[in-house]
């Protein structure tokens, strides 16, 4: 080898032209020399076999860790993903329960604030309405004996009285929702000729929801309807309600306008399954 490179020194300080298929030769002569000086270095019998060993030992530990890896990860991912899944139904149960307890609370206080003597019902009035307010959202029912109870306290206590008209409100549209038990309160249409500028005389409706907020009415029926009243201005000379469900919101803390305070209070103090109702123009 080392005569190889000597004689290519040599070669090139003498600038001796040589073709190319000759540079060819000699590149290929070096190489072998090459190939031929390190062949005993390489590891040979059972030194090649334990060569071999180490490096596919290094190269199984690798593919170990990469799997050990991956099935961590793995683990991982389920672990997480189970605890998310363990978390919302935790959160769901939490939540149904406490909605459960807060209308079982809501049910207690109403139920003990209708065996109250009327002087201190009087002082409970303010917290009626969310109370009922409650039941409605949970859909939690209480004996119809309470609520007319609380119906009769409420026809006896001064409408002056902080929180009385949000109270008769929601109490008229709880109590109509006890006696008709309807569960269409959405799908149904609204009432033929429902427009705030017409005036309704003689109509009969049926199974439609009539708003009479700002409405003149005489000699109307309204069968099977859903009547919603939401404090606004009335004129109602006469009018029947039959098995109709009523649907009733204070305007805030407001008493209802005009002639809707008489309205509200002859609900208040009827049977609501059957009613009419006059003397309101």
């Amino acid at each position: 080898m080392q005569d190889l490179l000597e004689l290519e020194e040599s070669l090139e300080s003498e600038s001796v032209p040589i073709r190319k298929e000759e540079w060819e030769k000699i590149h290929e002569a070096i190489e072998i020399a090459i190939d031929k000086a390190i062949a005993p270095l390489r590891p040979r019998g059972w030194r090649r076999a334990l060569y071999l060993l180490r490096e596919w030992g290094i190269l199984a530990a690798n593919a170990t860790v990469i799997v050990a890896l991956l099935a961590f990860a793995a683990t991982q991912l389920y672990s997480a993903t189970q605890r998310v899944a363990a978390e919302k139904v935790f959160e769901a149960n939490t939540t149904r329960d406490l909605t459960e307890i807060k209308g079982q609370l809501a049910r207690m206080s109403l139920t003990s604030h209708a065996a109250l003597p009327l002087a201190d019902f009087k002082t409970v009035v303010p917290d009626l309405a969310s109370s009922i307010a409650t039941l409605q959202i949970q859909k939690t029912k209480i004996p119809l004996n309470v609520v007319d109870s609380l119906s009769k306290k409420l026809t006896d206590t001064e409408p002056t009285t902080q929180g009385y008209w949000p109270a008769v409100a929601e109490l008229i549209s709880y109590r109509s929702s006890l006696l008709q038990n309807r569960q269409d309160t959405i799908n149904l249409p609204l009432c033929p000729a429902n427009n705030p500028h017409l005036a309704f005389k003689g109509f009969v409706f049926y199974d439609c929801i009539l708003d009479i907020d700002g409405r003149q009415i005489q000699d109307d029926r309204c069968i099977r309807c859903i009547v919603r009243y939401s404090g606004g201005p009335v004129s109602i000379q006469n009018l029947q309600l039959v098995d109709s469900l009523l649907i009733f919101k204070a305007n805030g803390n407001s008493a209802p306008e005009g002639n809707g305070q008489k309205l509200e209070q002859i609900l208040l103090a009827s049977d609501l399954r059957d009613v009419t109702i006059t003397g309101l123009s």
